[in-house]
């Protein structure tokens, strides 16, 4: 499963401790960066990574806790989406009727 997870510094945190904690981390084993961005500004990031385990989501963000605040968002290729996004829009469309 592909997951985005934003995070921002936590308020009163040095995002230099953030920083040097990502250079020396490795992340578990079965959680993959497919891609992973700065913000412009300095202040946060995003992510994409794969996972089948939620609990690797949680291994690898409580490393960071203390420093950063996350969002988690499952995400699914628009491929795949589509078809489930038009499928739910047609069902709501039928309760009009």
């Amino acid at each position: 499963m592909l997951f985005h997870i934003a995070y921002l510094p936590r308020s009163g945190a040095d995002g230099r401790v953030a920083l040097g904690r990502f250079t020396r981390w490795t992340p578990p084993s079965g959680f993959e960066f497919k891609s992973h961005h700065a913000s412009s500004n300095g202040q946060g990031g995003f992510a994409i990574v794969e996972t089948s385990s939620a609990a690797l989501i949680i291994e690898a963000t409580a490393t960071f806790a203390d420093v950063l605040d996350f969002e988690v968002k499952h995400v699914l290729d628009i491929n795949e989406a589509v078809p489930v996004l038009m499928k739910a829009n047609a069902w709501i469309d039928s309760l009009s009727s």
